[in-house]
């Protein structure tokens, strides 16, 4: 009796199996207003972004990375891996608010910037950063199957993407790579490259994990 029920069982995950591949995709629209809504409700987020390519400066210096936390409304400490030549350092940054400080790559002493000036990744969060990128900006929008959720494939203008690289490329739209939780619709992953008078550099943002404890102060 176990053999007579074994295959039709067998032929049905077959058949289950092939049919995986008719996944239906979510309107690409729809799909970015519900990770807009997603995003506007974060209350912390891990991030990293590398850069690969030609050179992205700041104060002189070549960054690499940055990694760090975001903690709702306005705040965010990250380290940043710069190099100048063949030498290579850490600088910690922290921004809450308007406020940003920054060490020293030689001291590790804490010093603050002009108010609006420094790399501060909290602005990608605010307002002005994800919510409106995936709410309105992006357009030609397609959406794909991603082994960690949704891809959409899209152009964002240039103004949203000076906030995205907290002012670091302020003149050109770009193709972007957006990867969305399949059961969250927050952001996991953003591609892009820009183009600068060095050459192309390929940008990568990893997002997450969300609402885990954190908190940013001033530096003492």
């Amino acid at each position: 009796m176990r053999h007579r029920f074994f295959i039709p069982l067998l032929a049905l995950a077959i058949a289950g199996a092939c049919s995986g591949g008719d996944e239906t995709l979510p309107d690409p629209g729809h799909l970015l207003e519900r990770s807009a809504a997603a995003m506007s409700s974060v209350e912390t987020a891990e991030f990293e972004m590398t850069v690969d390519g030609a050179a992205i400066t700041i104060s002189g210096l070549t960054m690499s990375s940055a990694s760090g936390v975001y903690v709702a409304p306005d705040s965010a400490r990250a380290v940043l891996t710069m190099s100048l030549g063949a030498i290579t350092a850490d600088l910690g940054t922290i921004s809450i608010a308007e406020r940003t400080w920054l060490t020293e790559p030689l001291t590790g002493r804490w010093n603050e910037l002009d108010p609006g000036t420094g790399f501060n990744p909290a602005v990608v969060f605010s307002d002005q950063g994800w919510e409106p990128l995936l709410a309105e900006d992006i357009t030609d929008a397609t959406v794909s199957s991603h082994p960690r959720g949704y891809q959409v494939d899209g152009i964002a203008p240039a103004a949203r993407i000076a906030v995205v690289t907290s002012g670091l490329v302020t003149d050109q739209d770009v193709d972007i790579t957006l990867v969305i939780d399949r059961t969250t619709d927050r952001l996991l992953e953003v591609r892009f490259s820009t183009t600068g008078a060095d050459g192309e550099t390929d940008w990568v943002i990893t997002l997450g994990p969300y609402d885990e404890p954190a908190t940013v102060e001033p530096p003492a």
